[in-house]
């Protein structure tokens, strides 16, 4: 029998679920994955940036370069890893 949805929360600002431990997580991962330093605790500073403009960041720091392309591989392999964190 299906069920009628009364109601759908969304929570995008972390107040029902901290998310940003697992984000952080996945940020380290992905960096250290592709040869980049990015610490749990740098993530945390970079909260509310877009993907694409803290990848720029540690390219700009690590590399010396803007990001290109590049960025959209890395923030999309960034997001395969958060939920695969969160699956655990």
């Amino acid at each position: 029998m299906k069920k009628k949805l009364k109601a759908v929360l969304f929570d995008m600002d972390g107040v029902l679920f901290d998310s940003m431990p697992y984000h952080s997580e996945a940020w380290h991962k992905v960096m250290k994955s592709h040869g980049l330093t990015l610490s749990r605790e740098e993530a945390y500073m970079h909260e509310g940036r877009t993907g694409a403009s803290t990848i720029n960041i540690v390219f700009q720091r690590e590399l010396g370069r803007e990001a290109t392309q590049e960025a959209d591989r890395k923030y999309l392999s960034g997001e395969k890893c958060f939920v695969q964190i969160l699956s655990r």
